[in-house]
């Protein structure tokens, strides 16, 4: 099962743990009508790459056509269980699409094996390998007219992955917020307005990059 959505709007800002509550309730109270989209979850992901690390490389060199590969899956589980989302993710500038390929994983599979299913199952050019361990807790909400949705990130962990296997060390824990603004590009011309009754300064960020070079 695969499923393509189109390029929309992907705008980043990465604020300090301390204003979470203030960003919080200022999208509550937009003017837009924003409501919360659904409860919050844990969000889980495995990031893959090559064994150079083309991906990373491609991000940190300031490509403006890029792409990422990660596996995802949701709840408190440690390793996904059952249906997870192959995603590959595709950058140009701050517009972004993703593909997804649904892939069961059996039940105890280690972080191996998990990569050994995924390169037998997604059609792939290169071979890729288990890099990076994430997960973070998720907040949604939606505007009234359901043409901008915000996310809001926090508690975010990671966990380097070497040789094919979750390394030993405790997770590193970071100490930010990541907000995230996302709409299609036919609403572009509206976002000003949008972005008026927030105190929120756009940065470039990615979780994958953060990842791999603040965890030991």
């Amino acid at each position: 099962m695969k499923a393509m959505t189109e390029l929309r709007y992907e705008r980043k800002y990465l604020l300090d743990l301390a204003d979470y509550r203030q960003i919080r309730s200022e999208l509550l109270l937009h003017p837009c009508g924003l409501k919360t989209q659904h409860p919050d979850r844990k969000i889980n992901n495995i990031y893959f790459d090559t064994h150079d690390l083309n991906a990373l490389q491609t991000n940190l060199f300031g490509v403006q056509e890029r792409s990422k590969n990660r596996l995802r899956w949701y709840g408190k589980a440690k390793l996904p269980t059952g249906n997870a989302r192959w995603e590959t993710k595709m950058k140009l500038n701050m517009l972004g699409t993703k593909s997804v390929v649904v892939v069961n994983i059996p039940e105890g599979a280690s972080i191996t094996q998990i990569g050994q299913l995924v390169n037998r199952h997604v059609d792939r050019t290169a071979q890729l390998i288990p890099v990076l361990l994430n997960s973070y807790n998720r907040s949604y909400f939606i505007s009234a007219d359901g043409k901008f949705r915000f996310t809001i990130d926090r508690d975010l962990e990671f966990t380097t992955i070497t040789a094919g296997r979750k390394t030993s060390q405790r997770p590193f824990e970071s100490r930010h917020v990541i907000v995230e603004l996302k709409y299609d590009r036919e609403w572009d011309d509206d976002v000003s307005e949008i972005l008026t009754y927030l105190t929120l300064r756009q940065t470039k960020n990615s979780k994958y990059v953060t990842g791999m070079l603040t965890t030991p």
